[in-house]
C-alpha cells in the first residue's frame, strides 16, 4: 500500500491535544477531514478531464491515518459493476475477482487510491493501486 508519511505525527496529535485540551480521538478525527479535504483539492485541480465534482463526490473516500508509521493513506470504497463508467466509484467485476474470487456485482471494495508524493510541493496521481485494503470485499446479500 502507498502512504504518505508525516514525521511527528504522534508528537504533533499529543501536542495539539494538550494545547487545545481536546481528546486525541478528536484531533485525529479533524486531521482525517483536512488531509481528505487537501485531497478532494489535489484531484479538482489536477483531473485531466474537465469533469466538474458535486458536493457529495468525495462521499466514498475516507483518510487512514497510520500512527505507529506517521503517515496516512486516501481509501476509496468502490462497487463492482460488469462494465466501469465512473472509475472513482466503481471498479470492474472481472478486475476485482483476480484477486478476490468470491466477488460478486454489487458488492464493495476498498482501495488505496494515495497518490505518490514525489517532493513537498508536487503529487503526482498514481496508477489506481490494486492495493487492496484488509482484503476487505463487502457483500451485499444480506
Amino acid at each position: 500500500m502507498s502512504m504518505v508519511t508525516l514525521p511527528g505525527l504522534q508528537e504533533m496529535i499529543d501536542g495539539i491535544s494538550r494545547e487545545r485540551n481536546l481528546p486525541k480521538h478528536a484531533v485525529q478525527a479533524a486531521l482525517r477531514e483536512a488531509l481528505l479535504k487537501g485531497y478532494e483539492r489535489y484531484r479538482r485541480t489536477h483531473r485531466p478531464d474537465s469533469l466538474t465534482f458535486d458536493e457529495e463526490y468525495f462521499s466514498n473516500f475516507e483518510v487512514e491515518l497510520d500512527i505507529e508509521d506517521e503517515g496516512f493513506r486516501v481509501l476509496a470504497t468502490k462497487t463492482i459493476v460488469e462494465a466501469v463508467s465512473d472509475p472513482d466509484h466503481q471498479i470492474a467485476l472481472q478486475e476485482v475477482q483476480e484477486v478476490a474470487t468470491e466477488a460478486q456485482l454489487g458488492d464493495t471494495v476498498v482501495l488505496d487510491v494515495t497518490p505518490i508524493r514525489e517532493t513537498l510541493d508536487e503529487w503526482q496521481p498514481s496508477k489506481q493501486n490494486r492495493c487492496w485494503h484488509k482484503s476487505c470485499v463487502t457483500s451485499n446479500a444480506s
